[in-house]
């Protein structure tokens, strides 16, 4: 048996309270970093990178298919491995959820915007 701390609910308000200031710091300094994160500089890209795809071979402009964003996943997947890593094949399972779930929408946008298509990402 898990024996576990008890308290008033007034305790646990106030513990709450505390938790909830915690967590809020970590927000705002998960919010922080990732600013820094996209504060990095760019840099520009000299080689002309090419990629075996389904449609065949296609340069890194090809890939982002007229859009001026591209998300790209490593996903994990070892030679000795059964299967993919569980937290890239959840991502994947995620993505692709999402990609059926906005396919009807696309019907109700006359001017041919992509919200999503598979990982690429649109940003009309």
């Amino acid at each position: 048996m898990t024996i576990h701390k008890t308290g008033t609910r007034d305790e646990w308000f106030a513990a709450r309270i505390e938790l909830l200031q915690a967590e809020k710091e970590l927000t705002r300094r998960g919010d922080a970093l990732a600013r820094k994160r996209q504060d990095l500089p760019w840099v520009r890209l000299d080689k002309d990178y090419v990629f075996d795809t389904d449609q065949g071979q296609q340069s890194l402009r090809d890939l982002f298919g007229g859009r001026s964003q591209l998300l790209v996943y490593h996903f994990m997947f070892g030679p000795d491995w059964s299967a993919g890593c569980p937290s890239c094949s959840m991502i994947a399972t995620m993505t692709t959820l999402i990609n059926d779930a906005i396919q009807p929408l696309r019907r109700m946008q006359p001017l041919g915007c992509e919200p999503l298509l598979f990982l690429r990402l649109a940003t009309h």
